[in-house]
């Protein structure tokens, strides 16, 4: 077993590697009160976009990208948008998309694990450049369904043919 100490120093390291490629990638991140996690606010210059919460699970040694997107999924429109999300997360290769059935807030997330590994700062852009490929293949489709306005089957053909 890989010892704690020594997570530890790789997560710290990895922390500093993830701060050093969001600054590189011109966003602006800030550190939250929760260990390791950096937040960038998309809220006034993405579309679809909120924030992204980006963190480095010290304990396991994780990086978890999660690009939390605007808008909501009321009541009336929650398992519409609970099929779109099933039917999207089919399609995708890396990372998913996640919706929250009490709150009806959605999220595209991707993770790296890096144990007793170095988490180099391309292995972060790549995990940053999946999640946005996913956040403008789907979010349009997801938001218009999380609104009422399409159906789910209808969505995702529009979306993936």
């Amino acid at each position: 077993m890989v010892s704690e100490d020594r997570a530890r120093a790789n997560a710290a390291i990895a922390f500093q590697t993830l701060k050093r490629v969001l600054i590189e990638v011109g966003w602006n991140p800030v550190e939250t009160d929760v260990e390791g996690e950096l937040k960038v606010d998309f809220s006034q210059d993405n579309p679809h976009v909120d924030y992204l919460a980006a963190r480095i699970r010290f304990g396991s040694e994780r990086l978890v990208l999660a690009f939390n997107l605007k808008g909501r999924a009321e009541d009336e429109a929650r398992q519409e948008a609970m099929v779109f999300v099933t039917k999207a997360n089919d399609g995708l290769v890396v990372g998913c998309i996640e919706l929250n059935l009490d709150s009806g807030k959605a999220k595209v997330r991707h993770s790296i694990d890096f144990t007793e590994s170095t988490l180099s700062a391309a292995l972060v852009r790549n995990a940053i450049q999946s999640s946005m490929d996913a956040v403008e293949a789907y979010a349009v489709g997801l938001a218009a369904v999380m609104r009422g306005e399409v159906k789910a089957d209808d969505a995702i053909k529009a979306i993936e043919g």
